[in-house]
């Protein structure tokens, strides 16, 4: 269950990555002289776990979390009813004894080259029945004609590492290892990457599958106002019948604007990775708003790949609370 639902007050929880570099900036929030001991917990699906639950949808710890299915409603103009799946371009590289994975972003994929591609790719793959969508030069669709049994891994959890731990598993894991290795095969010549090997670019060789399943019904967002430019959170608003909000510049003279408007609910506010020197003159000025009681309580989730930590404070004691999972 969420902070975000209920009271009617003006309540902000704060998503932030990459827990180590934020413990400085909490602690400017502690009570003088209080020591607290940080304590991490692993979260099922990373990030996109936090999100789900963040919208009070808990999918079964043994499936894949219906990332696609989300993400589609806000990539595709019209993402129909039915299973979708992940299928985004990466670049697998061959050591000794493993390969590595870098997605399209890593290493620099263009829209031109993206759209090449994808085209290969598609006529591949729709002698399947599999219909591919690239709406994203880094998110690429695939809807099935039906589910499959598989679980997968997301790509965010291994970019950068080896695929070998992470390979598709499930009843029909073999047919979906079958098509990364044709891909490869397919890709290896193709244009795009014989041009990008004469510039001393990495290839992008492959795709990876993750994400799979149908769009989660969520029957109410508890956010009043959701802000952010993830594509999962975005998707999660529209499907709970709210429109997100961009990520502005300025985080602090957002939450200024927000809090002059005087909320009755819930927010939800998720900076990006470059923002993050924004985070400790914006929590500065989440304490005085708690202290003032403008604001009635602030939650903050600082996330990294696979843990989470929770803290909470309201306005009557301003003491921090922690929830670990």
């Amino acid at each position: 269950m969420t902070t975000g639902a209920g009271s009617g007050k003006p309540r902000i929880t704060l998503v932030l990555p990459a827990l180590e570099s934020l413990v400085d900036s909490s602690r400017q929030l502690w009570p003088k002289g209080q020591e607290t001991v940080i304590e991490t917990a692993v979260t099922h699906g990373g990030r996109a776990g936090a999100l789900f639950e963040l919208f009070n949808l808990s999918p079964a710890a043994d499936m894949d979390l219906p990332v696609a299915a989300v993400t589609a409603v806000v990539d595709l103009a019209e993402a129909a009813p039915g299973y979708w799946l992940r299928a985004d371009p990466v670049c697998l590289q061959a050591t000794r004894d493993q390969l590595l994975l870098a997605g399209a972003r890593s290493v620099g994929l263009d829209l031109a080259e993206a759209g090449q591609l994808a085209a290969t790719v598609a006529a591949f793959l729709a002698e399947e029945q599999l219909e591919l969508f690239s709406p994203d030069p880094f998110r690429w669709y695939l809807r099935l004609p039906g589910s499959t049994k598989l679980q997968t891994t997301p790509l965010s959890a291994i970019e950068g590492g080896a695929i070998e731990p992470h390979l598709p598993r499930g009843d029909d894991a073999m047919n979906w290892c079958r098509r990364m290795n044709e891909l490869q095969m397919l890709l290896h010549h193709h244009p795009v990457n014989l041009a990008r090997a004469e510039q001393d670019r990495y290839p992008v060789n492959s795709l990876w599958f993750w994400g799979g399943g149908s769009q989660p019904r969520v029957r109410e967002t508890p956010w009043q106002q959701v802000v952010s430019n993830d594509p999962l959170a975005v998707g999660l608003a529209q499907l709970g019948g709210r429109k997100a909000e961009a990520l502005p510049e300025d985080l602090s003279e957002w939450l200024r604007c927000w809090l002059d408007s005087a909320p009755t609910g819930p927010a939800l506010l998720l900076p990006e990775i470059d923002q993050l020197q924004q985070t400790t003159p914006l929590m500065t000025e989440l304490h005085q708003a708690l202290g003032s009681g403008v604001l009635d309580q602030l939650e903050i989730w600082q996330m990294d790949r696979n843990r989470r930590q929770i803290t909470a404070w309201d306005r009557a004691s301003l003491r921090p609370w922690w929830r670990f999972w």
